[in-house]
C-alpha cells in the first residue's frame, strides 16, 4: 500500500489557519516588541574602502572538529539540544564577538519539511517548500 501523503493544498490551508490563529497573531505582536533596534551591521573586512573590499579580497578560516569531538556533538545529547541550534548557537555568538554587540540578528530559510505537524508525510510532496524565519537572538558574554 502507498504511503499517504499529505497534499500541498491541505499542507498550505493548514499552515494558513495557523499564520492567521490568535496565537500566533500574539506571538508576533510580541516579537515586534523585541530589541530589533539594537542590532548592528555586519562590519566590513575593509571600512568603506568599496575598491579593495571586493570578493578577492576574502580570507577563508577553516575549522574542524575531531572524530571524537563531532561524534559527541552528534550522538552524546546531554544538552538536550538538536545540531541546528548547535549551530545557530556558534554563528550567534561570531557575530557578536565580530560586531561588539549582544543582539544579532540575520535570516534563516529552513527546508519546508521539515516544518511539519505530527503524522504529517511530506516525503512524496513535490516543489520547494521554503520557510522563511528572521531570527533576533541575545547571546550572553560567556
Amino acid at each position: 500500500k502507498p504511503i499517504s501523503a499529505v497534499s500541498f493544498k491541505s499542507w498550505t490551508k493548514t499552515f494558513e489557519q495557523i499564520a492567521t490563529s490568535d496565537t500566533t497573531v500574539a506571538d508576533v505582536k510580541k516579537c515586534l516588541q523585541h530589541s530589533w533596534q539594537k542590532t548592528s551591521e555586519i562590519p566590513k573586512d575593509l571600512d568603506n574602502d568599496w575598491i579593495t573590499n571586493t570578493n578577492s579580497s576574502a580570507a577563508v578560516v577553516t575549522f574542524a572538529l575531531s572524530e571524537q569531538e563531532t561524534y559527541s556533538l552528534l550522538h552524546i545529547g546531554s544538552y538536550g539540544i538538536d545540531l541546528e541550534s548547535v549551530l545557530i548557537g556558534a554563528l550567534a555568538k561570531s557575530l557578536s564577538n565580530w560586531q561588539s554587540n549582544r543582539w544579532v540578528f540575520f535570516d534563516r530559510l529552513v527546508h519546508g519539511r521539515n516544518v511539519a505537524l505530527p503524522g504529517w508525510d511530506l516525503s512524496r510532496t513535490i516543489g520547494c517548500l521554503v520557510s522563511y524565519a528572521p531570527t533576533l537572538l541575545s547571546v550572553d558574554a560567556s
